[in-house]
């Protein structure tokens, strides 16, 4: 599959899946449509595929797929900015007199963190020779993975285990975030480890 088509399709779902639990199962109004849900479906998209450019054995479709998720992590930056209110994070990221919370500043300090290093790895990709190296910066990439799985933990947590508030069973985003991220880590670590590709 080329890297537009895989960025297309993980976009798609993502997108579907963030409409269906929230919007049409859940009770999230449409009018949030533009910005909320937009927000997960790109932040979603972003950290599969990070994960999938490292799983790709060519490096100039890694580079492409890398492209595309910090596009969609860009965006999920700049969306999450403007929705970064005490109104809508009341108690999860914000305290009463809306200073932030223990949980809610590591939230976003992992965040901050993820989207420093996904600069660098894509100005390191924008300064790299199509097949130069097999990697752009050793770890970085799984680096990045646990920093989300963290970051979307920190948000999601309290609602992993209450299942009955579900729309319709369906798991929340972040849950489905965190199980991704994980695995593609461990993945690409196995990857990175494999007699072939230390080989290279």
């Amino acid at each position: 599959m080329t890297p537009i088509r895989t960025a297309l399709v993980t976009i798609i779902i993502s997108l579907l899946y963030a409409v269906i639990r929230y919007n049409i199962a859940g009770d999230v109004p449409w009018s949030q449509f533009p910005v909320f849900i937009i927000n997960k479906a790109t932040a979603c998209s972003g950290v599969i595929l990070l994960g999938l450019a490292g799983l790709n054995d060519s490096v100039e479709k890694r580079h492409r797929i890398g492209l595309f998720a910090s596009a969609c992590l860009g965006l999920h930056c700049l969306l999450s900015l403007m929705l970064l209110t005490p109104s809508n994070f009341e108690g999860k990221f914000f305290q009463a007199d809306n200073t932030f919370t223990t949980i809610g500043g590591l939230a976003l300090l992992c965040g901050a963190l993820g989207i420093l290093g996904q600069a660098v790895l894509w100005r390191r990709s924008m300064n790299t020779a199509p097949n130069s190296s097999p990697s752009l910066i050793n770890g970085l990439g799984r680096i990045l993975l646990l920093l989300a799985a963290a970051h979307v933990s920190l948000i999601g947590f309290r609602t992993w285990t209450q299942w009955s508030q579900w729309p319709v069973y369906l798991p929340p985003i972040t849950l489905i975030m965190f199980i991704i991220a994980i695995g593609l880590a461990v993945a690409n670590h196995r990857k990175k480890r494999s007699p072939r590709s230390q080989g290279h």
